[in-house]
C-alpha cells in the first residue's frame, strides 16, 4: 500500500510539472486552436491584436489571458447567435478568462451554464441576446461563476438583464462597471436593465451601477411593465447588495394606456436581500404615461410567503418617482435602518413610501436620517395599511404640499417612538398627519420631539376629519399638546440646522420620556444604550458618551470631532492601527482599537455637554483609506470613565 500511494503521489508530482504556457499567435495561430491543444492547469496568453473567432473552454481547466489587457486585445464574435465565450461543460473557478475586449456576440457576451469560471478584467461591449432572451453581456445559468473588475457597456437583451442575468445561481459580481446596459422588450415587459437575477443568491458588491434602461413597448391589449432600471432581484433568499454606486438607471415604457414601472434603482420581490451601504442617486421610474410608478431608488415586494429585506447604511438621494421617491416597500417585513434618505421626491412618500395591508408583515423604520425630500402627501415617510413602526429616526426639513411634512400615515396605530422631527412643512400637519380610518386604533407617538414644523393649520400634528386623536404621550410639541408627560420647552439639540440631533448636557429631553414606550429599542440611533441615565431620553438621540464627526473627511480640510459626556469629565481621543473585533474588554468599557498609534489630551467636556475638537485632515491620508479613532472620557480607574464608541474615517 505504501508503495502504492508512492506512485501516486510520483504521477501527480509529474501532472503538475507538466503543465505548459502556450502563446497564441506564437504556438497557434486562433485562441481556439490553442485551447484544443491545452491540458488542465495550462496557460494561455494572448499577444495584442483582434481575434475574429468565438471561443469554447471545452471543459478545461486553464487561463485564457491577454498579454497586454483588453485596450490591445480584442475577441470579435463572428458566429451568429453564438457567445463569443462559452463555458457550458462543467467547468470551474480554475476556467479563467482573463483580460479581453470581448465585442459582437450575438447570444451574449459570455455564456456560463452549468458551469462557473472565472471572469475578470474584460470589458465586454455591444453583445445582445434577441427578443424574449435574457443575459446581453453574460449570462449565468446554474453557476457560481466569480465576475470581477470587468467592464460591461453599451449590452443589451431583449427581456432580462442587459449586463449580466443570473438564473438558479450563486454568483459572484465584484469590483466591475456595469453602464449604459439596456433590456428592450419587444413584448410586456423588460427587467433588470444592469443586472437581472431569478432564483439566485448572488453578492453584488463594490460595482459601479450606472445609466442602464429598462424600456418596454406597449401591447395594447395588456399591462406593460418595466422593473428594475440597476438591478432585479427575484425570488432570492440570501442575496447581498453591498458598497455599490447605482445611479442615473432608468424605466421607460413607450406610449401606453397602462403601464408600471417600478424600482429605478433596485426592484427585489419574494426576497430576504440585504442592501448595505449603497451611494443610490439620481434613479427614476417613468411617468410620461398613466399606470403606477413605484420606488426611484428601491423597491421592495413580496407576493409568495414572508420575506424580510434589510435596507441599511445607505445614501439614497435625488430618486425620483410617483410612490416612493427613495424607497417602496409593499407586502413584506422590511427592516428600513440607518440610511441617509434625502433630496427625493415623489407624489406620496418622497423618502419612504410603505404600504402594508396583510397583518403577518410589519414595516420597521428605524435609526435613520430623512430630510429635504418633497411630496404631496408625507414629505419624509408616507405609511399606509398595518404594522408600521416609526422608531429613532431624525426627520427634517422635509415638505408635503398637502399633508404630513415629516410624516403622512393612514391606518389603524402606527407606533412613532423616539424621533427628532425638526423645520418640516406641509399643507396640514407639518410634523405627523394621520388618519386611523374609523378603525377605533389611532397613532401611538412617544418619546418624539416635534419642534418648529410649520403648516397653515396644525403645525405639528394634523388629523383627518373626525378621527380620533393620535396618543401623544412623553413628547416635546412647539405649542403643546394634552397628554401624560407632554412638554412644550426648547429641545437644546447641538445643531439642528445642520441635522445633528444629539441632546446638550441641559436639554429638558434629558430622562424624560416613558421607559414603557411601545417597541422602544434597548439603543438610540447610534447604539449608545437607550436605558442610559435616571430615565429614557426624548428623540433619536440618548445623551451618553460618545465620539463623532462632522464634516467632509478630504486631505488638508477641516473636519470637527464631537465628544458627548458629563461636564468637566477630561477627554482623550486616541487614534488605532486597526480595528480589533471582538473588542477588548476592560473596566470601563470594549476597547476596539488596537494597537494605539496616538493619543491626544483635549481638555474637558464643557457645560453643554459636548466638547468640539477641530482637526485638519493630513495630506498623506488617501482616498479610500480608513483611520479608526476611540475616546476615553474620564480618567482611567475612575468608576464613572467610559469608553466610547468606535468611530471610523472614511477618507473621501
Amino acid at each position: 500500500m505504501k508503495r502504492l500511494m508512492t506512485l501516486t503521489a510520483f504521477l501527480v508530482i509529474q501532472a503538475l510539472s507538466s503543465t505548459a504556457t502556450i502563446y497564441v499567435p506564437d504556438n497557434y495561430a486562433a485562441i481556439q486552436d490553442a485551447i484544443a491543444a491545452a491540458v488542465n492547469g495550462d496557460e494561455i496568453i494572448v499577444r495584442p491584436g483582434t481575434y475574429l473567432e468565438n471561443i469554447d473552454f471545452e471543459g478545461k481547466a486553464i487561463t485564457v489571458k491577454s498579454e497586454l489587457g483588453p485596450d490591445l486585445t480584442t475577441i470579435y464574435g463572428m458566429t451568429k447567435y453564438q457567445s463569443v465565450v462559452n463555458f457550458e461543460m462543467g467547468e470551474g473557478l480554475d476556467s479563467i478568462l482573463d483580460g479581453f475586449l470581448i465585442v459582437n456576440g450575438q447570444d451574449s457576451g459570455v455564456r456560463c451554464d452549468r458551469s462557473s469560471p472565472t471572469i475578470q478584467n474584460n470589458v465586454i461591449y455591444r453583445c445582445q441576446r434577441g427578443s424574449f432572451h435574457s443575459g446581453g453581456g453574460i449570462s449565468c445559468i446554474d453557476s457560481n461563476a466569480m465576475i470581477s473588475k470587468t467592464i460591461i457597456t453599451r449590452c443589451e437583451s431583449g427581456w432580462q438583464g442587459g449586463g449580466i442575468k443570473c438564473e438558479n445561481s450563486a454568483v459572484t459580481i465584484s469590483g466591475c462597471v456595469i453602464y449604459e446596459n439596456r433590456v428592450s422588450s419587444g413584448g410586456l415587459n423588460s427587467q433588470g436593465g444592469g443586472i437581472y437575477c431569478h432564483d439566485s443568491d448572488v453578492i453584488i458588491s463594490n460595482n459601479l451601477i450606472y445609466r442602464n434602461l429598462c424600456w418596454a413597448q406597449c401591447d395594447p391589449l395588456d399591462w406593460t411593465s418595466a422593473v428594475g432600471g440597476g438591478i432585479t432581484i427575484y425570488e432570492s433568499s440570501t442575496s447581498r447588495i453591498v458598497n455599490n454606486t447605482i445611479s442615473h438607471n432608468k424605466l421607460r415604457i413607450g406610449t401606453c394606456i397602462s403601464s408600471t414601472t417600478t424600482g429605478g434603482g433596485i426592484y427585489c420581490v419574494d426576497a430576504d436581500v440585504t442592501i448595505d451601504g449603497n451611494d443610490i442617486f439620481y434613479n427614476s421610474t417613468d411617468e410620461t404615461y398613466s399606470g403606477e410608478h413605484y420606488g426611484g431608488g428601491i423597491y421592495c415586494k413580496n407576493y409568495s410567503g414572508t420575506h424580510s429585506p434589510i435596507i441599511m447604511n445607505n445614501r439614497i438621494y435625488n430618486n425620483f418617482a410617483e410612490y416612493g421617491g427613495g424607497i417602496y416597500v409593499e407586502q413584506c417585513s422590511p427592516i428600513i435602518t440607518g440610511n441617509s434618505i434625502f433630496s427625493n421626491s415623489a407624489d406620496e412618500g418622497g423618502g419612504i413610501r410603505a404600504n402594508i395591508y396583510d397583518p403577518q408583515f410589519t414595516v420597521t423604520i428605524s435609526g435613520n436620517v430623512i430630510y429635504r425630500n418633497t411630496s404631496d402627501e408625507g414629505g419624509g415617510i408616507n405609511c399606509t395599511g398595518l404594522n408600521h413602526v416609526i422608531i429613532n429616526n431624525a426627520i427634517f426639513q422635509n415638505a408635503s404640499t398637502e399633508g404630513g411634512g415629516g410624516i403622512w400615515c393612514y391606518g389603524p396605530r402606527p407606533v412613532i417612538t423616539n424621533n427628532s422631527i425638526y423645520k418640516n412643512s406641509a399643507g396640514r400637519g407639518g410634523g405627523i398627519w394621520c388618519r386611523e380610518h374609523n378603525w377605533d386604533d389611532p397613532a401611538v407617538i412617544t418619546n418624539t420631539i416635534l419642534r418648529d414644523n410649520s403648516a397653515p393649520t396644525d403645525a405639528e400634528i394634523a388629523v383627518f376629519g373626525n378621527d380620533l386623536d393620535p396618543i401623544v404621550t412623553y413628547c416635546n410639541v412647539t405649542g403643546g399638546w394634552v397628554g401624560t408627560g407632554n412638554i412644550d420647552a426648547a429641545p437644546k439639540w447641538a445643531d439642528p440646522a445642520g441635522g445633528d440631533f444629539h441632546l446638550n448636557w441641559d436639554s429638558p429631553c434629558k430622562d424624560a420620556g416613558d421607559s414603557s414606550a411601545p417597541e422602544l429599542p434597548s439603543a438610540d440611533a447610534e447604539g449608545d444604550p437607550r436605558f442610559a441615565g435616571a430615565g429614557v431620553d426624548m428623540g433619536a438621540d440618548e445623551f451618553y458618551p460618545h465620539l463623532y464627526c462632522r464634516g467632509d473627511v478630504l486631505p488638508g480640510e477641516t473636519v470637527n470631532f464631537h465628544v458627548v459626556g458629563e461636564p468637566a469629565q477630561t477627554v482623550k481621543v486616541a487614534l488605532g492601527a486597526e480595528v480589533v473585533d471582538p473588542p477588548i474588554p476592560t473596566p470601563h468599557g470594549d476597547l476596539f482599537i488596537w494597537p494605539i498609534i496616538a493619543s491626544w489630551p483635549v481638555g474637558k467636556i464643557p457645560g453643554s455637554g459636548i466638547r468640539i475638537l477641530p482637526a485638519t485632515v493630513p495630506l498623506g491620508w488617501s482616498p479610500g483609506e480608513e483611520y479608526p479613532f476611540q475616546a476615553q472620557v474620564g480618567v482611567w480607574g475612575n468608576p464613572d470613565t467610559v469608553l466610547t464608541n468606535l468611530l471610523v474615517l472614511d477618507v473621501e
